[in-house]
């Protein structure tokens, strides 16, 4: 399993105008799903009109877990893969994603051999 965290930036819509910054935060930081992922909202941007809809930028850290892939033969080749994990998992218009740390943790269902 790899640990990456790091900071993600993305536009949202939300679903409400009053008190958004609040909403959003709220939203944003309890996203739960099988992964154990964590989100911290760290900003919200002033809504903005975005192809005809309301939305805000979001940009916050985030810790997520990936599977390991056969194919990356280093840590960094995990980097790639973050962009696109999250898109799938945030579910937004994501526009930048910065990775802090890239870790490879053992969960206790694996066995070590050394």
């Amino acid at each position: 399993m790899i640990n990456a965290i790091g900071i993600v930036d993305f536009n949202y819509k939300p679903t409400q105008t009053s008190n958004y910054k609040l909403h959003v935060s709220k939203k944003i930081n309890e996203v739960k799903n099988k992964f154990s992922d964590k989100y911290e909202v760290l900003s919200v941007s002033e809504p903005f009109d975005l192809d005809g809809d309301i939305h805000v930028r979001v940009s916050c850290s985030f810790e997520i877990y990936l599977s390991e892939i056969a194919y990356c033969r280093t840590i960094d080749d995990y980097v790639s893969h973050i962009f696109p994990t999250l898109k799938q998992r945030l579910s937004s218009k994501l526009i930048s994603t910065k990775v802090h740390t890239l870790t490879k943790i053992h969960t206790p269902d694996e066995k070590n051999y050394y």
